[in-house]
């Protein structure tokens, strides 16, 4: 290797090989943000993808090796608890010798930006849940650069979070697969740099029982399962513009749009032949800023499910008058597995006609 080649080429070149594509990210590497399903994204698949170039990375030369470091711990997966320990063990071990007056620049935390944890499941899955949260507990406080954090799980809980508090208040996504009670995210109140929410498993409890959630700087929120949608309709979220929803019912949409109405510029709905109400055209119509709308379809060649026409038509009319973008993704049913693509239909409201863009 030429000793004058630029260190900056190199490491330009480093970060681009070892970007992993992850749902905490989607936003720098999908095309259609707002009309997608990044809790799709197989963590281990991703994982995989560049663990190669990597190891290869490290073990070319020492050079490369430390040039690298930076890129291979922004994105940390942990798929047991031994590796969370083993995170945290070498973070000590930094510190150690940081005491002792032993100069440690090379830190694994500092360079931390991304942790999904994405546990196996297995029979013993809470206790290692458990185990996983001590774990974290520990090793957030190191990570000052922190910008997003995603669980996936499957346990059952019944009670509120003890990790959601202890969140780094520098997250600006958060990604939250995991049964909880709405109490656990009322600590969230003070993470002023949230912005994208993504959950799904929430418990639904009365009223009485969960203090009222306020959470006014996140913008793009995407929420799973009724269950989830029908506690969520009760928080105070005023900036949400982007809203993602599976089978969204009458009164909780309702209430939930009623609260962010002005803010609303783009709703995918993952199949909106799930919402079972006449009146959901009608309410999307009612958006005064609503830009872009989105939704999915599984079309199966051999039986095709019914989708009117006119529901379009209907939000064609009435929406503002500005262009509206709709994304269809179109998922096609067939004897070699599903196969996806994604079109983008573009009209001004104050006609009915639709004028596709392929």
């Amino acid at each position: 290797m030429d000793p004058n080649f630029p260190p900056e080429i190199l490491k330009n070149i480093f970060g681009f090989a070892t970007f992993t594509a992850t749902s905490l990210n989607v936003m720098d590497w999908d095309p259609w943000p707002e009309s997608s399903s990044p809790e799709n994204t197989d963590p281990t698949l991703c994982y995989q993808s560049t663990l190669s170039t990597k190891k290869a990375l490290t073990l070319f030369s020492r050079k490369f090796r430390e040039m690298s470091l930076e890129y291979l711990f922004e994105l940390v997966q942990l798929f047991h608890t031994h590796h969370a320990q083993m995170l945290l063990n070498t973070i000590f071990s930094h510190i150690a010798a940081t005491i002792e007056g032993i100069h440690t620049g090379n830190s694994p935390a500092k360079w931390i930006k991304y942790i999904i944890v994405a546990l196996d499941p297995a029979p013993d899955r809470h206790s290692d849940s458990n185990s996983m949260d001590g774990v974290l507990k520990k090793i957030f406080p190191f990570c000052v650069h922190l910008v997003a954090f995603g669980w996936k799980s499957t346990e059952k809980e019944t009670g509120p979070s003890t990790l959601l508090p202890s969140i780094p208040l520098t997250i600006t996504t958060l990604q939250w697969h995991r049964q909880s009670t709405g109490r656990s995210f009322y600590s969230l109140r003070n993470h002023t740099a949230l912005r994208n929410l993504r959950e799904s498993n929430l418990l639904c409890t009365s009223r009485e029982e969960e203090p009222v959630i306020t959470m006014p700087f996140v913008t793009h929120l995407d929420i799973r399962t009724p269950f989830s949608q029908l506690a969520i309709s009760d928080w105070d979220l005023p900036s949400t513009s982007h809203l993602t929803l599976d089978r969204p019912g009458h009164h909780h949409f309702k209430t939930l749009l009623g609260k962010c109405a002005e803010a609303i510029r783009s709703i995918y709905i993952t199949d909106p032949q799930r919402c079972g109400f006449g009146d959901f055209p009608r309410i999307l119509a009612s958006m005064p800023h609503l830009k872009t709308f989105s939704y999915g379809i599984a079309v199966n060649t051999y039986h095709q499910p019914p989708f009117a026409s006119t529901w379009l038509a209907f939000i064609a009319i009435h929406l503002s008058p500005t262009y509206t973008y709709f994304v269809v993704a179109v998922s096609l049913g067939t004897p070699w597995g599903e196969h996806s693509r994604k079109s983008e239909i573009s009209f001004p409201s104050t006609s009915s006609l639709l004028r596709p863009v392929i």
